[in-house]
């Protein structure tokens, strides 16, 4: 771009001179000099210094904070000798102060002007997580309307191939955070999702989740006391944990629960026993035991007065989300069903439904040319399922959870004139189909969550109880 705005200056320096008579020389002087008077708007940013600079000055740049785990001794390849050795290891993961950037968030007066509440909340009707009844019982959003409500999200990512020979040795763990605040339609852009922390995967087995947590719920807990100063208003907004999301298995080592899904007890929501996990579909069955606060700091207790027990009801630590004072994790309800529908359920039933497909109607290259010559539409074309994998032996179609959506909302009418309106496994999958298309609806009345409740009863009880399927997805 500098190159590109000289070489525009040059031609018009050229074609402005072109057009002056020969003989005047003073202004010939006079347009020469004001051109190299023109300054490039590219020359300030031509290096990374420069960039950091500017950007520093004119927006401010929240710079993350290494901090230290711990020092280890690990083996380490000599590159003249070839000979392992010992060396000190300083295990760091990087923090960016949540206070601080709520901070920057709030010094734009553009952006405050969002958290004025425009829901109108209807007696019924679930909009935002403002509607729910925990959302109204918390104690700080109940009397503070304009409350920071921070929603964190945890994940781990691959940086390296992650179908190579590398995998899990480069991979990352990351906390993020949005504002609930902010209308729907703002926080599903990624410029407002912030990181918060991020360290190497394999240093949580080492140090533990508490470790990273420590400096998050110290900045949460000043937040909930003090509050963020808004430089608009002049007034202090507190603020906490709103939910926390992620996966099974990401929320499980958050939590301090059992990483094993085999174990006795391994739901974060109930005591139910895990043999019964197939028969028991609903919270209203009396063999339901939902998980409270205070049970939970029971099983923690228990666990720090006999160190013997690796466990108590699936509880393996305390967790340091739970020193706060308007958070606790026993009442964290929310789900991730990008990966518990889209990547989880949605295409292990879509798998066995193709295979059942593939069984009696279709082979497997015209399964996989109907997929791909059907008409998905402009505006879901880009999310078209490439070939699907029937038969290796996974519970899965390879897919990310964009493609997985696509395919299933397109199976009636990719596959639907093979197969009788009677037919119970197009039934089953018709069914998911309902409730995906309800989860993920921006509204809710109250009674579609009762019918919600019904059709996952209905599924559960014909999926799992193999009257279909001789497969169970637990």
């Amino acid at each position: 771009m500098e190159e590109m705005v000289s070489e525009i200056h040059s031609q018009a320096q050229d074609a402005a001179l072109l057009c002056l008579p020969s003989q005047d020389n003073a202004t010939k002087r006079k347009l020469e000099h004001s051109f190299q008077n023109l300054e490039n708007p590219f020359t300030l940013l031509n290096s990374e210094a420069k960039r950091k600079r500017l950007f520093m000055e004119k927006w401010g740049i929240i710079e993350p904070s290494e901090i230290v785990l711990g020092t280890r001794f690990d083996s380490r390849r000599n590159k003249t000798t070839g000979i392992f050795d010992q060396v000190v290891v300083t295990d760091e993961f990087a923090y960016i102060p949540i206070f601080e950037t709520l901070k920057a968030i709030l010094q734009n007066p553009q952006l405050t002007d969002l958290f004025k509440p425009r829901h109108v909340p209807k007696e019924g009707i679930y909009v935002d997580l403002s509607d729910a009844a925990y959302f109204k019982s918390n104690t700080l959003f109940s009397t503070e309307k304009d409350a920071l409500q921070i929603q964190s999200f945890y994940d781990d990512f691959e940086t390296a191939n992650p179908l190579g020979s590398k995998r899990g040795i480069h991979k990352l763990g990351a906390i993020y955070f949005t504002l609930r605040n902010f209308p729907p339609v703002f926080n599903s852009s990624l410029l407002n999702i912030h990181l918060c922390a991020l360290f190497h995967a394999q240093d949580i087995r080492r140090y533990g989740f508490n470790s990273i947590l420590e400096p998050l719920v110290n900045d949460f807990k000043v937040l909930e006391i003090e509050g963020v100063k808004n430089p608009v208003t002049g007034s202090c907004i507190r603020g906490t944990i709103v939910q926390v999301t992620g996966d099974n298995l990401g929320l499980h080592g958050l939590f301090g629960f059992l990483e094993s899904f085999g174990a006795r007890y391994c739901c974060r929501f109930c005591l139910l026993e895990k043999d019964r996990f197939q028969s028991v579909f609903c919270e209203d069955n009396p063999e339901f035991v939902l998980r409270t606060s205070e049970m939970h700091a029971l099983h923690c207790e228990t666990l720090q007065t006999n160190s013997t027990l690796p466990h108590v009801y699936a509880v393996k630590r305390t967790c340091l989300l739970n020193s706060l004072k308007y958070f606790n994790t026993a009442n964290n309800f929310s789900v991730d069903i990008m990966h518990g529908i889209l990547e989880g359920v949605v295409q292990l039933e879509v798998k066995l439904v193709l295979q059942y497909i593939q069984s009696n109607f279709l082979s497997t290259d015209d399964i996989a040319g109907r997929v791909h010559a059907f008409d998905y539409g402009y505006n879901q074309q880009k999310n078209r399922p490439p070939v699907v994998k029937l038969f290796d032996g996974s519970n899965d179609l390879c897919l990310n959870a964009i493609q997985s959506w696509c395919l299933l909302r397109n199976m009636p009418l990719l596959f639907g004139d093979l197969v009788q309106r009677d037919d119970k496994h197009w039934h089953l999958l018709l069914l998911l189909l309902q409730i995906v298309n309800i989860v993920f609806s921006p509204v809710l009345t109250e009674g579609m969550t009762i019918y919600l409740n019904f059709l996952i009863i209905e599924h559960s009880k014909k999926f799992f109880l193999k009257e279909i399927f001789c497969q169970s997805i637990i």
